[in-house]
């Protein structure tokens, strides 16, 4: 029974809700919009909604409900309230799953309605499945309300340059996830330009796919279109009663054979209770939506005349045929209004030739073979050989800027060089070599000291992410993150070494590093070459310009010189006497005997040779003179793939 003190006191008339399975009884509102997601059972409202519990007084008892037991439905008095439930269970017949919902004309009490399926090819498909033909991957197939839509692919999309064939599937995917000028992570929906396109970032690959809307079962009247949707759907749904071996689309009852005409795209077949439509996939277009158009007896639209083709990706719109990098290895096109990206892949192993070595930049997508890193070389009296391989000798005592980054605006770096006379007259020695940067500043001393910012310090010495600093006992080496390395071996031997990105960006007394010898004499503030060696170098003084002449040291004597008894003549160090210069040519000869036999082959000896006869002539007692010219060609020897440990051992310490 009702407890009338339940019942609400209202002019209005009284409708009941079951609000899961708790019965309410309503006092305003509309009960189409009460859904089970919004009721609630203590007398909630939601959607303008109010209402209370429908209570009862005998617990366990049926309880008539006008309005809402029935053959269907019954309600029992639980926990004095008043709770429904429906006397069979129903399949689910959700109206947003499919239109037509029917119920068996069996079932005389019509309890439950259930969406129409389809039966094609002795099986039966749910409303709502798709599947794909066994035996043509670039056929689809989809059930909705006892329709079957068959789609054939003609035209793919595949927004790569690259793209790669995987057996069992219609189109070919996209090697790596990059679409609209920008990378997608694993499992990501990837926007594409047309809204029936669905693309998925799946196993490092991009997988697209378009499909055609399915042939809906409701009237035109009834479609209905969301924004940014594919496809229409049908609003609301319609209870019918099963009809066997015929097909049911709008309106209209179909007799196996009939062929209904849905529109220009389809064309539609009665089999018994089922209708098999096959409908054509359209192209993606290139034109904006705007400018495209469709004519009378058209199944698909095309650009109309005129119409501005064009890739809009988040950051920028292209024209037609720009290309773009969205990583090293990731190329974009803009092609025919389709943004396309290709992957360049690179060669399992590079195979450089000599003198070559393997570099990759960080906007290069692959390591590429380019030149070693050049190397300049100080030493002895003191001798040069530029970047380029231009060999000269210049004796200035004063300090000189062997290379700078020659970058006015973002300058890097430099190297100056301060030689000194020592007690010789004609000859001067590397003393020290400054290296200097917009953050740190070293100085390399004699007997292989260090200095850092005006610091002495302990080797090894490291800054991270700026420089090191190693010594062998021997040598030391500097080492920059930008690719700089220096080579001291703390008494006047100097090597500098950059990588090929400095190429055509130095100067300096070791050259432009262009690649070409003859033009490395460039006086310094301007781009004319000189001849004269001496006007190249003191043009590179780091000291005052009215020192210059300070600076300057005799001409060295070189053989033949001056003339000598006939006996002497080619004899090295003339105003010397003949057992000097007899002692300078049995040293020197190391350049010209079987020991450095090998050496030869790959580097020619002669600068180092007259370098060596140079050096020896005025070289101060106790000092081991013929080392620095023997170590700079062992050292271009090694650098040309030979080997000259065994000659060091026996003349010179070794220099790393």
């Amino acid at each position: 029974m009702w407890n009338s003190k339940a019942l609400p006191r209202t002019a209005g008339i009284i409708r009941h809700l079951v609000c899961g399975t708790v019965l309410c009884l309503l006092l305003s509102g509309d009960c189409g919009k009460w859904s089970d997601t919004t009721a609630t059972a203590g007398g909630a409202s939601a959607q303008g909604l109010q209402g209370e519990t429908a209570y009862c007084s005998e617990e366990g008892s049926l309880v008539e409900v006008p309005g809402i037991t029935s053959s269907c439905l019954k309600c029992r008095c639980e926990n004095y309230k008043i709770a429904c439930e429906q006397k069979k269970k129903c399949p689910d017949a959700n109206p947003e799953r499919c239109y037509f919902h029917l119920y068996d004309q069996s079932d005389e009490e019509k309890c439950c309605t259930y969406c129409k399926g389809c039966d094609f090819e002795n099986v039966r498909y749910h409303s709502g499945q798709r599947w794909v033909s066994p035996t043509d991957p670039c056929v689809s197939y989809q059930c909705a309300d006892g329709i079957v839509t068959k789609s054939a692919k003609t035209v793919c999309y595949t927004p790569c340059t690259n793209p790669v064939h995987v057996n069992g599937t219609c189109c070919p995917v996209c090697k790596g996830c990059y679409a609209n000028g920008r990378s997608y992570g694993e499992m990501e929906t990837v926007p594409a330009p047309d809204p029936c396109v669905q693309c998925i970032c799946s196993g490092g690959k991009l997988i697209c796919d378009k499909t055609a809307c399915p042939v809906l079962a409701c009237p035109v009247n009834l479609y209905m279109y969301e924004a940014g949707s594919c496809c229409p759907k049908c609003h609301g749904k319609r209870d019918i009663a099963v009809i066997e071996n015929r097909c049911i689309v709008g309106k209209r009852i179909l007799r196996p054979g009939q062929q209904p005409l849905i529109d220009n795209c389809t064309s539609c077949t009665c089999l018994k209770s089922t209708l098999l439509c096959k409908r054509q996939v359209c192209p993606i277009l290139a034109c904006p939506a705007e400018f495209q158009e469709r004519t009378a007896h058209s199944c698909c639209p095309t650009c109309r005349e005129g119409a501005p083709i064009y890739c809009e990706t988040e950051e920028a719109t292209y024209n037609n045929g720009d290309s773009w990098y969205i990583e090293p290895c990731v190329k974009s096109t803009c092609d025919n209004g389709m943004i396309k990206f290709g992957v360049e892949e690179c060669p399992a192993s590079l195979q450089c030739g000599p003198n070559e070595v393997a570099y990759k930049d960080k906007k290069d997508c692959c390591p590429k073979c380019v030149p070693e890193a050049a190397v300049c070389t100080v030493y002895g009296d003191p001798h040069y050989k530029t970047f380029d391989g231009q060999s000269f000798s210049f004796q200035g005592k004063c300090k000189y800027t062997a290379v700078e980054d020659c970058h006015k605006k973002n300058k890097r770096f430099d190297v100056q060089l301060r030689n000194d006379a020592r007690k010789s007259a004609h000859f001067t020695w590397t003393k020290s070599v400054a290296i200097r940067t917009e953050k740190f500043r070293i100085v390399l001393l004699q007997n292989l000291h260090v200095r850092v910012d005006r610091k002495t310090v302990k080797l090894p010495h490291v800054k991270l992410g700026a420089f090191s600093i190693l010594s062998n006992g021997y040598s030391l080496v500097v080492r920059t993150t930008y690719g700089l390395k220096v080579t001291w071996d703390g008494d006047s031997y100097v090597e500098i070494s950059l990588p090929h990105e400095f190429r055509n960006k130095v100067c300096g007394l070791c050259g432009n590093y262009n690649g070409n010898a003859t033009d490395d004499f460039v006086i310094k503030g301007t781009s004319t070459v000189t001849e004269e060696v001496a006007d190249f170098a003191q043009s590179w003084l780091v000291s005052r310009k009215s020192d210059a002449a300070k600076c300057l040291m005799p001409d060295t004597e070189m053989p033949g010189s001056e003339a000598r008894p006939r006996l002497g003549r080619n004899i090295p160090c003339p105003s010397h006497p003949l057992k000097k210069g007899l002692a300078v040519l049995r040293s020197c000869q190391v350049f010209k005997n079987s020991a450095t036999r090998a050496c030869r082959k790959l580097v020619n000896p002669d600068p180092y040779y007259r370098s060596c006869l140079v050096d020896m002539c005025d070289c101060p007692r106790k000092r081991p003179c013929l080392c620095s010219s023997l170590l700079a060609f062992l050292r271009e020897c090694e650098r040309q793939g030979g080997s000259g440990e065994n000659i060091r051992e026996s003349h010179c310490r070794a220099l790393s």
